[in-house]
């Protein structure tokens, strides 16, 4: 029976983490689709999210996939409620397909949150 503590209790630890609730509500879609993109230019989209909690809400960083992707966020708390906003701009230097991925991580929240944005660069345009 004591053999089974160790792996009862790391399930029970990992559903924990599954299962702890987001803060935020994503108010646009997780993942922007540039399409096709002219190589040699830049391009942003801007995700926006609702705090969920009863109190102020920080971002403490967001992590980009590579130097080719930027972003900038809402330094002062988000108030209960209200709107934040992750701009993200990539810079369209390599010609063909481009997926990148965005770590957001809110203090206080143990599971980062995921974004994405994928196009298609192309010298023809």
């Amino acid at each position: 029976m004591l053999a089974f503590l160790p792996t009862y209790f790391s399930l029970v630890l990992t559903l924990n983490v599954l299962t702890t609730p987001s803060k935020i509500e994503w108010t646009t879609p997780t993942s922007h689709d540039f399409g096709l993109i002219r190589r040699g230019i830049s391009v942003k989209h801007i995700f926006t999210f609702r705090n969920l909690s009863n109190a102020p809400l920080t971002i403490d960083n967001v992590r980009t996939d590579c130097s080719c992707t930027a972003s900038d966020w809402n330094i002062e708390p988000i108030a209960p409620d209200a709107i934040g906003k992750i701009t993200v701009e990539y810079d369209a230097q390599k010609q063909g397909y481009f997926k990148k991925r965005l770590t957001v991580w809110l203090h206080g929240q143990k599971q980062a949150e995921k974004l994405q944005i994928v196009g298609e660069v192309d010298d023809e345009l």
